[in-house]
């Protein structure tokens, strides 16, 4: 029997298959390093995804949403990640 996608199965299955909350993280912050050089641009070019169309677009901001995310998402798993936009730039 194939079970339902759903988010809990989802978050079961990272907790199963991802070695610690840890590596979930790491995974994370690699791709976000990753992803923030073009991320204003992916924003435009994915413009009907989001309502930026018409908006100036700062990488100030988007930076600071991703780290604000991050810290979020870490917080969730009970850890105090700390990460600052700096810590984008820097290859870990």
């Amino acid at each position: 029997m194939t079970e339902l996608l759903t988010r809990d199965n989802i978050i079961e299955w990272i907790k199963k298959n991802c070695l610690t909350s840890g590596d979930l993280i790491d995974i994370m912050i690699k791709y976000a390093q990753d992803y923030t050089p073009g991320s204003v641009a992916s924003i435009k070019r994915n413009k009907h995804m989001n309502n930026c169309e018409q908006k100036k677009i700062d990488q100030d901001v988007v930076d600071a949403v991703i780290v604000d995310y991050l810290n979020y998402v870490a917080s969730r798993y009970g850890i105090d990640l700390g990460l600052y936009v700096k810590d984008l730039r820097e290859k870990r």
